[in-house]
């Protein structure tokens, strides 16, 4: 990355993804292998990272501009998956399906509105 004072940032991601020839994904990923959702510390560094990614101004891929998206992916011990953000109702679905503490439905919530509120994409899925 650099910035218009001339800085210059080396910044990784999780994974990229193609999601066409001229279109991808900049992921960024936080596991929790034992827990239904990842540490508070994880999700706040998945955060910051997808809202530096996303504040990208152009992204180049050999010389050529191309379209991205960021997308922030929140693996755990869950059933099934979820993208933020969502209504209400299907979020309420999901924590009775998983059966979350109102802690963690608090959290969902929370990852909710920012996603809304900051354009962003989060992905709440099994890491089964």
């Amino acid at each position: 990355m650099k910035n218009y004072l001339g800085g210059e940032y080396a910044l990784t991601c999780d994974e990229v993804i193609f999601e066409s020839a001229n279109e991808i994904i900049i992921q960024e990923s936080k596991n929790s292998s034992r827990s239904k959702l990842p540490t508070n510390d994880d999700i706040k560094d998945g955060l910051f990272k997808l809202i530096l990614f996303s504040n990208i101004d152009k992204l180049t891929l050999d010389g050529i501009e191309v379209k991205f998206k960021t997308r922030l992916k929140l693996t755990s011990n869950i059933d099934g998956e979820i993208h933020l953000p969502q209504d209400i109702e299907a979020i309420q679905h999901f924590v009775r399906k998983n059966q979350l503490t109102k802690s963690q439905e608090s959290r969902v919530l929370l990852l909710n509105e920012e996603a809304r509120e900051n354009g962003l994409t989060i992905v709440l899925q099994s890491n089964k």
